[in-house]
């Protein structure tokens, strides 16, 4: 595990730190809002990666529309 480059001995002195600080009724409650805000944070990482992959899909539609018009035209017989 190697979360936020935190090794696991690391994670283990934070848990017994953070324990012998708040005490075991407290550490439960903080562990449980760690949980909800690492969950809403990964939502909102997903939602945001979702958001730019549907920008850039967009972009090479139309930037292969664009292209596809500028051959079509490229290649249309001329007159004159």
């Amino acid at each position: 595990m190697n979360f936020l480059n935190v090794g696991p001995w690391e994670v283990t002195v934070i848990l017994i730190i953070t324990l012998l600080l708040v005490g075991p009724r407290r550490m439960v409650e903080l562990a449980r809002t760690f949980g909800r805000a690492t969950s809403q944070l990964r939502q909102l990482s997903n939602e945001f990666t979702a958001t730019i992959q549907a920008e850039l899909l967009a972009t090479e539609r139309e930037a292969r529309q664009a292209l596809e018009n500028i051959i079509e035209d490229e290649s249309a017989p001329k007159a004159g």
